[in-house]
C-alpha cells in the first residue's frame, strides 16, 4: 500500500490528512467538525466521549497540536476535506474587533492543542491562517485527529498482510478442488 493521497476519504470514513511534522506518522482528521463551537473543557469532553464510544472504530482521537493544525490548513481543499471546514471566521487580531472575554464565539477559529499562556490555547484562523491564542472561554471549531503508523512501516504491514492473504487463499482453492 501506497501512503494514500491528501485528502483520501478512508474505509473506515476518517480523511487523511498528511504526514504530522511532530512524529512523523500519517494523520487522519475527522470528516466534519465538532457539533458545535466548543470552548476549552467542552472540546475536552466531546473528546473523551468520542473515544470511549470508539467513534470511528477509534479511541485515539485527539486535539492536533499546532503543526499538525498547519498541515490541515494546507491541505483543506484536498479531496475529502475540501469544504468541511468553516471558513467565515473574523480576524480578532485588530483591538477593536476583540469582544469583552468570554463573550466570544469564534467560528472560524480552530484549536490546537498547544498551550498559548496562562488560560489560552492556540488557534487558527481557516480562511487566512492567522494563528493566535484564544482564552479558554472562547468558543472555537474544533476539528478531531488520530495518527495511523508511519508511511514505510504501513507498506511492510500490508506487504505481510497481502503474503498472507494469498497463502490462505491459495489453501481454501486447493480445499476447493
Amino acid at each position: 500500500m501506497r501512503t494514500p493521497k491528501v485528502g483520501t476519504v478512508m474505509l473506515d470514513g476518517t480523511v487523511y490528512a498528511g504526514i504530522s511534522p511532530k512524529t512523523g506518522n500519517m494523520l487522519f482528521a475527522m470528516p466534519e467538525d465538532a457539533p458545535d463551537l466548543l470552548d476549552y473543557k467542552q472540546s475536552h469532553d466531546c473528546l473523551s466521549e468520542m473515544n470511549k464510544n470508539k467513534s470511528f472504530g477509534y479511541s485515539d482521537w485527539r486535539i492536533p497540536v499546532v503543526q499538525e493544525l498547519e498541515v490541515i490548513f494546507e491541505n483543506r481543499q484536498k479531496g475529502g476535506l475540501s469544504g468541511t471546514f468553516n471558513e467565515a471566521g473574523k480576524n480578532y487580531t485588530k483591538k477593536f474587533e476583540i469582544n469583552p472575554p468570554g463573550n466570544r464565539t469564534a467560528p472560524g477559529w480552530y484549536r490546537a492543542s498547544d498551550w498559548a499562556g496562562y488560560y489560552s490555547t492556540k488557534c487558527k484562523l481557516f480562511n487566512d491562517g492567522t494563528e493566535m491564542g484564544m482564552l479558554d472561554i472562547d468558543r472555537v471549531s474544533v476539528r478531531y485527529v488520530r495518527e495511523g503508523g508511519r508511511p514505510d512501516k504501513v507498506t511492510v504491514l500490508k506487504n505481510s498482510v497481502s503474503h498472507a492473504a494469498r497463502a490462505l487463499q491459495s489453501k481454501i482453492s486447493s480445499r476447493l478442488h
